[in-house]
């Protein structure tokens, strides 16, 4: 049981994963006409925030507290390199290019979730799985 729930905290970072190549398959007379004149830097950071946040999610719940940096400095080089990936992938589509601005605008995302996560981390405190639960008396002095 413990295996299957670490795949299913897998699952939303591959939908996340899934969603971002299907809008980079996208051919350029098929975007939203919304999406141009730089909000789509917005889309972008909004993307890979919520990448950033499955990422950080897969790796699972009592991690964290051990290895804060390595589990950031991981979601963050997977975010990157999935974006520069992202941005190769865009020059072979036809009305599309690879654009330095949006993977920059990618990891404003990135770099905004894995912030707030070790922000809300730090205030945390800490789960002591060893020490012994208080005792609860109800007998008064």
């Amino acid at each position: 049981m413990p295996e299957t729930r670490k795949l299913l905290r897998l699952l939303p970072a591959l939908v996340m994963t899934g969603a971002i190549f299907a809008a980079a398959s996208l051919p350029g007379k098929y975007q939203p006409s919304f999406l141009h004149g730089g909000v789509d830097k917005y889309a972008h950071a909004l993307a890979y925030g919520f990448l950033a946040a499955s990422y950080l999610f897969a790796l699972g719940r009592d991690l964290p507290r051990r290895f804060p940096l390595r589990i950031c400095l991981a979601t963050i080089f997977i975010c990157l390199i999935y974006g520069g990936l992202e941005e190769w992938y865009q020059s072979i589509i036809p009305g599309r290019r690879p654009d330095r601005v949006d993977l920059e605008a990618d990891m404003v995302g990135v770099m905004v979730v894995v912030l707030f996560w070790i922000i809300i981390l730090l205030k945390k405190p800490a789960k002591c799985r060893q020490c012994p639960e208080p005792e609860t008396s109800s007998e008064e002095p």
